[in-house]
């Protein structure tokens, strides 16, 4: 499934859209980028990484399985999480087809599909589209700056095999 690109499930990803009746809503945009086969990868190598002697200290001292997962697992698993999220929210703010595809009205489409705006029929402004462009970038790459050491954490340690 990691090797299938995004594009090639687009025609299902449309179909479920339109069969929970949710085209030309912003959840629409949502929903196919809240799971990905490479994000679960990272988050069960990063697990796989968390030594077994953890779990058996949490259940002597009582924790049972669920407690295991919210109060020591999660907590530990942060920069992970945080490399996911950033990533899904990157890959779905840099989404035009499908933003193209499941969105009619321009109320609900998002900012790098705006950029298509400025070409016209008759010609493209490449000083105006330049302008927007940097400002549609600048909040992905606050984003980047801000979480750069989780991100790097969460990818390096996800990646390790346990």
């Amino acid at each position: 499934m990691m090797m299938i690109p995004f594009e090639i499930l687009i025609i299902t990803n449309y179909t479920t859209v339109v069969k929970m009746g949710l085209i030309d809503t912003l959840v629409a945009l949502i929903i196919p980028f809240t799971s990905s086969i490479f994000y679960t990868y990272i988050l069960r190598n990063f697990f796989l990484s968390i030594p077994d002697s953890l779990y058996y200290s949490a259940r002597v001292d009582g924790a049972n399985n669920w407690r295991y997962l919210w109060r020591i697992m999660v907590p530990i698993a942060k920069p992970a999480l945080v490399t996911i999220a950033l990533l899904n929210a990157i890959a779905s703010w840099n989404s035009f087809l499908w933003t193209m595809i499941a969105t009619n009205s321009t109320a609900v489409r998002t900012l790098p599909f705006g950029l298509y705006a400025f070409m016209s029929s008759s010609g493209i402004r490449y000083e105006r589209l330049m302008a927007a462009a940097t400002i549609v970038v600048v909040p992905m790459i606050l984003l980047f700056v801000l979480f750069r050491k989780n991100i790097v954490s969460g990818v390096s340690r996800g990646g390790l095999k346990g």
